[in-house]
């Protein structure tokens, strides 16, 4: 996990990463 998440593509990942689409 990045410590600054600006971009859209890391919000996105910081979402998938806290709550996983099983």
């Amino acid at each position: 996990m990045k410590g600054s998440a600006v971009h859209g593509d890391d919000i996105l990942d910081t979402v998938e990463y806290a709550r996983p689409s099983e």
